[in-house]
């Protein structure tokens, strides 16, 4: 079995060991999450049918979907642009 150690020195073992371990590498994510307001300004930039983008951001905020991966609202923008309209 391991060594037996005191409070003190189980303290003092932790810290040492502690400050022998290299420091965690942060990764950063390659994408955050935006909200619908900032998807849809910037998908503005480049597709002009405003009125089809306007009918997108009612329909997202009615079903809750106020912050996402920008992929996630492009995917869903896409399906919406081909769906038949109600």
């Amino acid at each position: 079995m391991g060594k037996k150690y005191s409070t003190a020195e189980a303290i003092a073992e932790a810290t040492r060991l502690n400050e022998e371990s290299p420091a965690p590498v942060e990764v950063e994510p390659s994408e955050f999450p935006v909200t619908l307001n900032e998807w849809c300004v910037e998908t503005s930039k480049h597709d002009r049918r405003m009125e089809l983008l306007h009918a997108f951001q009612v329909g997202e905020r009615a079903k809750g979907h106020i912050k996402d991966m920008s992929a996630e609202f492009s995917k869903r923008y896409a399906e919406f642009a081909v769906a038949p309209a109600q």
